[in-house]
This record gives C-alpha cells, structure tokens and sequence, in this order.
C-alpha cells in the first residue's frame, strides 16, 4: 500500500505530494495528541483509584477517628471507609465544567465565533485544493 502510495505521489505535482505529506504529518500529530491526552486521563483516575486503596489499607483517617473519640478502640474497628481519590476526582471534574460554563463562554464569545467562521472557510479551501 505504501508503494502504492509513492509511486503515485512520483506522477503528481511537486507541490502535491508536499501538501498530501504534510495532511499526513498534522494528521498524525493530531491523533497522537488526542491518544496521549486520554492516556493521560485515564492514568489520572487510576491514580486516583489508587490513593482510595491506599488510604483504606494504611488507615490514614484513624487519627481524624481518634480526634473526635480519644477513647475509640481502633483495632476493634474496620478500616474507615473514605474516598479521597473521589473527591478529588469530582473537584478536577467540576473544574472542568467550569471552563465550558456560562461566564467562560461569554469571555470567549469572539474567539468561538472567530472558529466557527473560519472553519467552513478551511474546508472550502481544502477542497478546493486537493480537487484541482
């Protein structure tokens, strides 16, 4: 396939095929940018998991446990049941609604309009291009 490729790109116009190398170039950075991007996401909350199993096994919240009740046997009881990778898992999520609430878009009203604009103007020309 890739033969294929080159020996089509020999019978095209010089500056052809440097715009059919360049659409695969930026394709790709584009698709190992948004393949990274959730990697990293998903790394993030499994992060996140894990300090939940963390916290359980080590016991971290029997001295909160102990602050409230001096007298609490802690080897009597089970481990606390709290989830700090949770609740930093739902502030990171509201954090990320925040960036596409109301006020967010209305300071960034002319840079969208700009996108939505300039967008069919670059397919436009994009097709006008590669069908010449």
């Amino acid at each position: 396939m890739i033969e294929q490729l080159l020996e089509s790109m020999e019978h095209l116009e010089p500056y052809t095929s440097y715009r059919v190398a360049l659409s695969f170039v930026l394709g790709a950075i584009t698709l190992y940018t948004l393949v990274e991007a959730a990697i990293s996401v998903r790394s993030f909350f499994r992060i996140l998991e894990g300090l939940d199993t963390i916290s359980r096994e080590r016991r971290l919240f029997d001295s909160v446990r102990l602050s409230v009740n001096p007298e609490i046997d802690l080897t009597k009881l089970p481990p606390h049941k709290s989830k700090p990778g949770r609740a930093l898992r739902l502030m990171v999520l509201t954090a990320a609604i925040k960036v596409v609430d109301r006020n967010s878009l209305k300071r960034c009203w002319g840079e969208l309009a700009l996108i939505a604009l300039l967008a069919p103007a670059c397919v436009a020309a994009y097709v006008y291009i590669y069908s010449q």
